[in-house]
């Protein structure tokens, strides 16, 4: 749950507390075909 407004409305965050992180790949290129 992210807040609560006055009149009790509530907003939901679901984005994965990483999801503004850069994210970095290593990658192994084993076969050209």
């Amino acid at each position: 749950m992210r807040q609560v407004g006055d009149d009790g409305s509530v907003l939901f965050d679901f984005n994965h507390p990483l999801a503004s992180q850069p994210v970095t790949f290593e990658v192994l290129v084993i076969g050209v075909l």
